[in-house]
């Protein structure tokens, strides 16, 4: 049995050649993002829908909320009317996009508001610690349960109440 000196085998592994650097995870995420075609339609698609929300009053769309009796139910691809009109001959192209700011502004507002408070909340909690950050991780601990019934109250009601239990 031969036993191999530890000095061949340092420098056997200084000699190699040096690894190449791994890919980062969002390098890896971003390039199989780019590979596939279906995701990069969708993704074209989602940002074409936001950025038509974002520039709605500067597309020249008619009025979302001005009727008229005469064009009322116009067909899709109506000239004017891309998407034809409803009931009431409201543009139903202008109705989407518009209705797209709404539903950005509601579901983006609550995000930004969370951020705001939960920075702020880690701040002062970080920056003064001891017994104010305990109070203030307890409080933030507790917060979502103590609300969870609140949330979802039919769900939260005893199985006894419901009338199909009687």
């Amino acid at each position: 049995m031969t036993v191999t000196p530890i000095d061949t085998i340092s420098d056997a592994a200084l000699q190699a050649p040096p690894a190449a650097k791994a890919r980062g995870y969002w390098a890896t995420v971003g390039r199989r993002f780019a590979r596939d075609k279906v995701s990069l339609v969708c993704a074209f698609i989602l940002l074409l829908i936001f950025v038509s929300a974002l520039v709605a009053p500067w597309l020249g769309l008619a009025d979302p909320y001005q009727g008229s009796m005469i064009r009322r139910l116009r067909h899709i691809g109506t000239p004017g009317y891309l998407l034809g009109t409803d009931e009431l001959g409201r543009d139903m192209l202008a109705r989407l996009i518009y209705g797209g700011r709404l539903s950005l502004t509601v579901g983006i507002s609550p995000v930004i508001l969370a951020f705001c408070i939960g920075t702020s909340l880690g701040l002062i909690a970080g920056y003064v610690g001891g017994k104010v950050n305990t109070a203030i991780m307890r409080t933030v601990d507790v917060f979502p349960r103590c609300c969870w019934r609140s949330r979802f109250p039919v769900r939260s009601a005893p199985a006894s109440s419901t009338p199909s239990s009687r």
